[in-house]
């Protein structure tokens, strides 16, 4: 991983070796404050989003349904599995082909809120439980001083 600067190399341990999604990574930014955080999220989020392309599609061609209800539950029930940065891409998708209004694309994302703040709650414990600072100190990623 040479080459790459502090955060990025940190987004990529949280993501190859502890298994991290971009949603849990983005939470943990709020306790490793660094004013690159926000290239370093939205250029992953870049390479994700390239990455997925062809999956997002499939995903959102099976969600497509006649009513905003139904594509909600869809959606839902194809992407319970995945991660909330893949479910926001499925929605992004699905809502651009479907040219919904703005009031039921609020009622997709909406619907969706649980499941980033699951990711998010699940971010900070596996952060307190798996001791992650003292793996990044360890890593030489993060400097000794803050344990």
């Amino acid at each position: 991983m040479t080459g790459m600067n502090k955060e990025r190399r940190i987004y990529r341990t949280l993501r190859d070796d502890c298994q991290f999604t971009h949603e849990m990574i983005k939470e943990v930014t709020k306790i490793l404050p660094s004013p690159r955080w926000a290239d370093v999220l939205k250029a992953e989020k870049r390479i994700l989003k390239d990455s997925c392309e062809h999956i997002v599609e499939q995903l959102g061609l099976m969600c497509i349904r006649d009513t905003v209800q139904e594509t909600i539950h869809a959606i839902e029930t194809n992407t319970k599995d995945l991660s909330y940065a893949i479910t926001s891409m499925v929605v992004v998708w699905v809502s651009k082909c479907q040219d919904y209004t703005t009031d039921d694309r609020n009622k997709i994302w909406n619907a969706q809120r649980s499941k980033r703040n699951q990711e998010r709650k699940f971010a900070r414990e596996e952060w307190q439980t798996r001791l992650l600072k003292t793996y990044l100190i360890v890593k030489g990623l993060l400097p000794p001083d803050l344990l």
